[in-house]
């Protein structure tokens, strides 16, 4: 299993049919079952994140060993 903490900045006032949110901050990655206790992942540089279009969807790379 996988769950992934991550930020946004708040999203600005108005309209914001073509806004995409940046990053803003990582708070801590956590991948179980594949090794007996859970690995946590909370460096800034062992982690990346793309979003795509309006945030419909999104790229995530990890780097545990950084």
């Amino acid at each position: 299993m996988l769950e992934v903490n991550f930020f946004w900045p708040p999203a600005s006032p108005g309209p914001t049919a073509r806004y995409t949110a940046p990053l803003q901050r990582w708070d801590v990655t956590t991948f179980s079952g594949v090794t007996e206790e859970p690995m946590l992942i909370v460096r800034y540089s062992s982690q990346t994140y793309r979003p795509r279009h309006h945030n419909f969807t999104e790229e995530f790379i990890f780097e545990p060993l950084l």
